[in-house]
């Protein structure tokens, strides 16, 4: 409850208050804090070792995020037809490396590991920002796909719409406002990572009439409790170092 609380908006110690009025829980807001931070952890790196079935059509683009009260920038990379968040990371910058990172991890989320896999023809959608330019010929170009990149430059467009992603951006910014910008980089990083949770696997896209990851092919029910207890019953390959757990 305290999770799902804070993903829709609330502030630590508005979670302290509901859990106190309707469960009649008094808990301390550092408290419902380290509830939300460590167990999310888990259930991020738990999530992360699913694999999406995606389509090869990906729109990438970055958003302004205010960070100590400076115009810092997040990175979002989701596919075209299930709407699933492949990558997102944080960055102070805004170049060509920023721009292949993002790709790096998408293409670590969607690609299958075997040794005789092919490459996937993909086409890229973005905005005019030059940072992708060469990111997505490094990232993406091949001899069987020599132009890999669509760039949306002019609302007159009707083919390369970005509108996909700008409407994550929105989604995610109804929580920025809220906030009223980040107070550190381990606190949008964190938070990048625990959206990124939510909006694939906890919270029905209008459009999809279901979560990305169900489009996606990901047969987890959209339930923090589930999530929870399967994040702690069962290993995680590759798992970054996690909290303590109270």
């Amino acid at each position: 409850m305290a999770i799902d609380l804070y993903m829709k908006g609330v502030s630590y110690r508005g979670v302290k208050d509901s859990l106190q009025q309707f469960l009649g829980l008094k808990i301390n807001h550092v408290t419902a804090m380290r509830w939300i931070q460590n167990y999310m952890a888990r259930i991020n790196a738990f999530v992360d070792n699913h694999q999406p079935q995606v389509s090869d059509t990906w729109h990438a683009d970055e958003q302004i995020v205010k960070v100590k009260g400076k115009n810092r920038y997040m990175w979002n990379c989701i596919d075209h037809d299930t709407r699933f968040l492949l990558s997102n990371h944080y960055s102070p910058t805004r170049i060509t490396h920023d721009a292949r990172l993002l790709f790096q991890q998408a293409k670590d989320m969607a690609d299958k590991p075997e040794e005789d896999y092919r490459i996937p023809d993909r086409t890229i959608i973005t905005d005019g920002a030059f940072a992708y330019d060469k990111a997505v010929k490094r990232e993406f170009y091949t001899h069987s796909n020599p132009k890999p990149h669509k760039r949306y430059v002019s609302l007159r467009q009707k083919i390369g719409n970005n509108n996909i992603v700008e409407r994550y951006h929105s989604s995610f910014r109804q929580r920025d406002k809220t906030m009223r910008g980040f107070k550190s980089v381990d606190g949008v990083e964190t938070y990048a990572k625990d959206y990124k949770t939510y909006y694939n696997f906890i919270r029905p896209h209008l459009g999809l009439k279901s979560t990305p990851a169900e489009k996606a092919g990901i047969h987890e029910t959209r339930n923090w409790k589930e999530l929870l207890v399967k994040s702690l019953n069962q290993p995680i390959r590759n798992t970054p170092n996690l909290p303590a757990e109270d």
